[in-house]
């Protein structure tokens, strides 16, 4: 029964389909820009300030180098080619740091991103761990945003094209219903039970009392249970001003996602307390369209809107000198990622 549910549940709202089927719509898209650019990769140009545009296989570690450190938190980046030195890293992590959280170098969509709260745990994690990754002092600002940015090669201000807000899987207790029963209630939370047996087996045995909420998890990303919610009603010229500032010291980024926390909506207009985590480049969508309250059709039409700018940014890179990655090498990153090792 479980499974039924689970399917109709993932088959009855876009954000759900597999990559693959959900993109294949914008297939003439791509080919109409992939014949004018004369490149099937034309978009590895958007960014030159990150590997292959930040289509796929960018190093974290090295996008965030370039961003102002008040803007970041405490971050320690773990090489996998110096795994000798990890001992005398994991001592510069003060206990005040956590919890803090642990994602991989290279990674996609959430993945293999956890959540640590202490240095036991985190320790005994990495242990097993065959692949640089990053420690980041967790956040626990209240409002956290997924911003999508781009400026014209040249010009000096650019332009905030999408603002999500991220909605947290969260429950409220009856008095009766465990935390899974009150999960298999809702369509959402309803996907992320099979995980949660494998993840949190005890939580999902808690009763929680009657009016208790209860989050769920923090990680924000909707594959993972997190809600998108529209915010584009933030975006004014007084936040565009901030996202310049935030991006001036980034070199080569012209389109992007911003990922990051602030405690309230005065704070991100003024550019205060900021604190930004991920920065993702031209494989970026506008997240706002995975709100529930958009369709399909309507989601198609801002992706539509979004390729049409990062064609425009691609082609004016290109004419500014600045080259198409190789096909081949994108070829054999991909092939490596999925098939040969999880992680690089």
């Amino acid at each position: 029964m479980l499974r039924i549910r689970i399917f109709f549940a993932r088959w009855s709202r876009f954000e759900y389909w597999p990559w693959v089927l959900f993109y294949l719509p914008l297939l003439p898209a791509y080919l109409y820009y992939a014949i004018r650019s004369r490149s099937p990769v034309y978009f590895t140009a958007v960014n030159p300030g990150i590997e292959h545009g930040g289509f796929f296989g960018e190093h974290k570690e090295r996008i965030l180098s370039n961003v102002d450190k008040r803007f970041l938190p405490a971050t320690y980046f773990f090489s996998l080619v110096q795994r000798a030195k990890w001992v005398e890293l994991l001592q510069n992590i003060s206990n005040d740091h956590f919890p803090v959280v642990f994602k991989p170098n290279i990674g996609e969509r959430g993945d293999e991103v956890r959540i640590f709260d202490s240095k036991d745990q985190l320790q005994s994690h990495i242990s097993t761990v065959e692949f640089d990754f990053l420690i980041q002092r967790y956040i626990s600002f209240p409002i956290e945003l997924g911003v999508l940015y781009h400026r014209s090669p040249g010009a000096q201000k650019g332009e905030l094209l999408s603002i999500t807000r991220k909605g947290f899987m969260t429950v409220t207790g009856d008095g009766k219903r465990s935390v899974e029963e009150l999960m298999m209630s809702r369509r959402r939370y309803l996907l992320q039970v099979p995980r949660f047996r494998v993840e949190k087996p005890e939580l999902l045995k808690i009763i929680p009392q009657k009016g208790e909420e209860l989050m769920l998890d923090n990680i924000g990303n909707h594959c993972l249970g997190t809600e998108f919610i529209d915010a584009n009603d933030w975006i004014n010229d007084k936040v565009n001003s901030v996202f310049d500032q935030v991006t001036s010291t980034f070199d080569g980024f012209f389109y992007g996602r911003i990922d990051l926390k602030v405690p309230s909506r005065e704070d991100l207009e003024a550019g205060e307390n900021i604190r930004i985590f991920e920065i993702n480049g031209v494989s970026s969508e506008p997240g706002h369209i995975y709100d529930r309250r958009y369709s399909v059709f309507r989601a198609y039409s801002e992706l539509y809107r979004t390729w049409g700018i990062i064609f425009s940014v691609a082609v004016a890179n290109r004419k500014l000198g600045i080259p198409y990655s190789s096909v081949s090498e994108l070829i054999r990153i991909s092939w490596r990622h999925f098939f040969v090792s999880k992680r690089m």
